[in-house]
């Protein structure tokens, strides 16, 4: 593995077909068609919001990424509250287990 670089998807057709192509080599070709399927609601046209896709890159290969998507939550029949889901978490297969880091969690010592 060489040195990972990460960054946040301009919804470009190439990160688009990098990102359906993850999801089906993660999850396989059903899950992959479904992503493709919502992609441009989720991501370009969803009310709450523009979706954001962290993706990590070895050299030119995505090989992992994930998105966060807006949404709109009515609470109590009154209180709409705006959150982002986390959603469509995958890392190639060859690279799981191999300390790419998608999500950073504070750790004191």
């Amino acid at each position: 593995m060489d040195k990972i670089s990460y960054t946040i998807s301009s919804h470009t057709k190439e990160e688009r077909r990098a990102s359906c192509d993850l999801v089906t080599e993660s999850f396989g070709p059903e899950m992959g068609i479904a992503f493709e399927k919502r992609y441009t609601w989720q991501f370009l046209e969803n009310p709450a919001g523009s979706g954001i896709i962290l993706m990590a890159y070895d050299g030119n290969k995505l090989v992992g990424q994930l998105c966060s998507i807006p949404c709109n939550y009515v609470l109590m029949n009154k209180y709409y509250v705006t959150a982002t889901a986390g959603e469509w978490l995958c890392v190639s297969p060859h690279y799981r287990g191999k300390g790419l880091m998608l999500m950073n969690r504070d750790r004191k010592s």
